[in-house]
């Protein structure tokens, strides 16, 4: 059973990355936003939020696809990718739900 269906998961990626895009952003966004940063306030999530996520764009040519950049954070962060996948996972269903909170997905 899943939680989130792929439609879902790839519009909270997609939300979660246009964070530090020149894309006009609604207030409930930025409230969302705010609250996830202030959710995952551990340095541990931090780092990641913001390698695979907010600032994705300066890794592209070190890091093309997504199995190259879980090898990075691995080496970053001293973690297993087990623990990678699960804290992607964390973020997102936590962003899901505060996105949903806001009224920014179905």
């Amino acid at each position: 059973m899943r939680l989130l269906s792929n439609k879902d998961c790839k519009i909270v990626d997609n939300l979660l990355r246009a964070y530090n895009t020149n894309i006009p952003k609604t207030e409930n966004y930025s409230k969302a936003m705010e609250e996830i940063i202030a959710f995952f306030d551990i340095e541990i999530y931090k780092q990641f939020l913001d390698v695979y996520y907010f600032n994705r764009f300066k890794y592209k040519n070190r890091c093309p696809d997504n199995r190259s950049l879980f090898a990075y954070l691995m080496t970053l962060l001293y973690l297993q990718e087990p623990t990678l996948f699960a804290i992607r996972k964390e973020i997102r269903y936590k962003s899901a739900m505060i996105f949903y909170k806001y009224g920014l997905i179905d």
